[in-house]
């Protein structure tokens, strides 16, 4: 069974330092259009690695 997304809009202030890094990933990357996509996709990836880490542990 498919789960359902449930999309949230975070509101989110982010410092000067770290919202010119992301300016600069998202001008780098063809596949981000806007800085969202950029968050959320560094996001993802940090999940991601995330849960790959407790798999290894648990099994």
């Amino acid at each position: 069974m498919k789960q359902k997304r449930k999309n949230v809009l975070i509101g989110l202030s982010v410092p000067d330092e770290i919202n010119k890094w992301i300016e600069m990933e998202v001008g780098k990357n063809p596949f981000c259009d806007n800085r969202q996509q950029f968050i959320l996709g560094t996001l993802r990836k940090m999940y991601r690695e995330e849960v790959e880490k407790v798999e290894e542990t648990e099994g």
